[in-house]
């Protein structure tokens, strides 16, 4: 028979593997995300944001970029 403090580290063990299931899960969901994303060519909200915010950092003096996330 397991004593009070073996079971309690057993019960720690037992909820860490639980988190990194459901880590190694969302982490799996979030990359069929991005799959799915780029084979139906849905533009790509995360390179839409940077591109916007790189374009204020620089304060729109370049007009010669173009938008490439939205024909991916």
């Amino acid at each position: 028979m397991l004593s009070t403090v073996e079971e309690l580290e057993l019960a720690k063990l037992y909820c860490l593997c639980i988190n990194l299931a459901f880590q190694i899960l969302s982490f799996c969901f979030s990359c069929t995300k991005l799959f799915f994303q780029r084979s139906t060519h849905i533009p790509l909200r995360v390179h839409d944001l940077l591109y916007s915010w790189s374009r204020k950092w620089r304060g729109n003096r370049s007009k010669s970029i173009k938008v490439v996330a939205s024909k991916v």
